[in-house]
């Protein structure tokens, strides 16, 4: 299964918050084999690696979201997708 790093944009009403939260992050996402996306990571993702020159390759696929649209909710099939699971934790 093919996978890239995509900027993931999510807006939502925190509770008692007296507007709409922003919030933008890196996530992992899963293809299909027709191309369509399969898989949303849960959690914003960051660059590692196991030396160096990993984390720097890590960072450069990292880098190459912002060549690609940035996803919300809508682009994510139904059943990959808890709104809850995807609002940034809270210290």
């Amino acid at each position: 299964m093919d996978w890239n790093y995509r900027v993931f944009h999510t807006a939502y009403a925190p509770p008692g918050a007296t507007g709409v939260v922003h919030y933008y992050s890196f996530r992992v996402v899963y293809y299909a084999t027709d191309g369509t996306i399969a898989v949303l990571g849960n959690e914003a993702a960051h660059p590692n690696g196991s030396t160096p020159t990993e984390l720097r390759q890590d960072h450069a696929r990292m880098q190459e979201a912002w060549t690609r649209p940035v996803l919300t909710p809508a682009d994510i099939p139904g059943d990959q997708f808890n709104m809850y699971e995807c609002e940034p934790k809270t210290p």
